[in-house]
């Protein structure tokens, strides 16, 4: 039998043995513990509330040992610009998931955001083999990017030729060839922009470099005339517009588009609630514009006109700002107030929408000749926004029957010029350079109508059928 006293010892011994391997265990812990990485809290006080609310709840969330929550921080960073902080968290991601090409391609965006070239270029290529087709391709270009900006142009073109028919790739890359004088290469890759996107301003001012190259000054002339009809609607630099695209999905901009979402369902209490709450987090011309559009729509016309009043404040009046304001005055029942407004954006913008509102609430004067006017301002307005959004039938429908012995001043200057826009661009030459001409004989006229009739003598060849459409 066993002694008592000898079962003692042996329960003490355990005992002991159990407590030391507690201890043991939670100073293992503790220093484990220490040895996490912290994420980084930068100065977040030029962020809105909204997107600053955001970006700390995920960090303060954040699972250390998850390579997915480190990602998800790294992205608001970039996003946020916040680019040695994003690098610092994606750094963790890519040890936690180095085969994840996420991890090593969004640490390289944040080094070729703060110019560190050589470690973006490794970042990049550690992501491209790992990635899908169309990631791989942003790789190559940021990579490319980054050999220009360290002077290697050979090297650049390499990538740009590896990123295949990515847009923003074959732009750097044409810009490449036509630097180094081999502009039978860069032919091709610019007609291919152009054919993807007509409308956009950039094309149009690669393709002018790209004639000058060639000594061809006739297209060069025809190029800048098409890229004044055309806007600068996507950034050719894929980083910018990668980081753009983002914000959308993330804080204020986030709120902001379910502002809109709304707005087209017309829910509109809870459009203008959201509204207001973006506004308030950071005050912006649009968003306080879309604040007096759904207060319009509400019907809540002193809270309409508060956020204008605030917005002429701060950012100015415009033709468009004091038109609303005539809205107000109009939906208060007061004619004269509204037409004084009008009047005043009508004196801004002679193009804007001003004179076509008068009309519609007839409070033009019982004069014949002021109706006349305002009919022939509207009708302009109404053409040279066919021509900005390049609706070149539709503004040449507009300006048919158009009584041009009627008109005169400004207003026929425009209407001439407009006219032969739109001609020109629909390949009718000659009906184009009838209309300059004309402009011409009117008096001095400014460069746009010499340019103008330069262009008719170069391309006599144009028809309803060529490029110019």
């Amino acid at each position: 039998m066993e002694h008592p006293s000898l079962t003692r010892r042996i329960v003490k011994v355990v005992v002991a043995f159990v407590v030391c391997l507690e201890v043991a265990w939670l100073a293992m812990a503790a220093i484990d513990q220490r040895q996490q990485p912290v994420p980084p809290l930068p100065d977040l006080s030029r962020l809105d509330v909204i997107s600053r609310e955001e970006l700390l709840q995920v960090r303060n969330h954040l699972n250390s040992r998850s390579a997915e929550d480190w990602l998800r921080l790294a992205v608001l960073f970039n996003v946020h610009g916040y680019f040695p902080e994003a690098e610092l968290c994606a750094e963790v991601a890519t040890q936690l998931a180095p085969i994840d090409s996420r991890t090593w391609f969004e640490r390289g965006l944040a080094l070729h955001q703060t110019g560190r070239m050589e470690q973006a270029i490794e970042m990049f290529k550690r992501a491209r083999p790992l990635a899908d087709r169309s990631t791989a391709a942003m790789c190559s270009f940021c990579i490319g990017r980054n050999y220009l900006r360290l002077e290697r142009p050979q090297e650049a073109e390499l990538e740009f030729q590896k990123a295949g028919s990515f847009a923003p790739a074959q732009f750097e890359l044409a810009k490449l060839l036509i630097r180094d004088h081999r502009v039978d290469e860069a032919e091709p890759l610019v007609a291919n922009l152009l054919k993807s996107d007509p409308t956009e301003q950039e094309y149009h001012q690669l393709e002018q470099r790209l004639a000058i190259a060639k000594g061809d000054e006739p297209r060069a002339r025809l190029a800048e005339f098409r890229s004044e009809w055309t806007s600068d609607r996507r950034s050719t630099d894929a980083v910018i517009g990668l980081l753009g695209s983002r914000l959308l999905e993330h804080g204020l901009e986030r709120r902001f588009a379910q502002v809109r979402a709304l707005a087209r369902r017309q829910q509109w209490d809870t459009a203008s609630r959201i509204a207001i709450e973006v506004l308030s987090a950071e005050w912006q011309p649009r968003y306080s514009s879309e604040v007096v559009r759904l207060n319009l729509e509400l019907r809540e016309f002193d809270h309409a006109e508060d956020a204008l009043q605030k917005e002429i404040e701060l950012d100015g009046l415009t033709g468009e700002r004091a038109l609303t304001l005539g809205e107000i005055a109009w939906q208060r029942q007061q004619p004269d107030l509204a037409r004084e407004h009008w009047q005043q954006s009508l004196a801004i913008e002679s193009f804007g929408l001003a004179a076509q509102r008068i009309l519609d609430a007839k409070l033009m004067e019982n004069d014949a000749e002021a109706t006349r006017r305002l009919t022939d301002q509207a009708s302009l307005a109404a053409v040279r926004q066919s021509l900005l959004n390049r609706n070149w039938a539709q503004a040449d429908q507009r300006l048919t029957g158009w009584d041009r012995s009627r008109t005169e001043g400004p207003s026929l200057q425009s209407a001439l010029f407009f006219e032969g826009v739109a001609a020109f661009l629909q390949g009718n030459i000659t009906r184009a350079r009838e209309s300059w001409t004309a402009l011409s004989k009117e008096g001095p006229q400014p460069g746009r109508v010499q340019r103008a009739l330069q262009l008719a003598a170069d391309h006599p060849e144009l028809t309803a059928d060529s490029p110019a459409n």
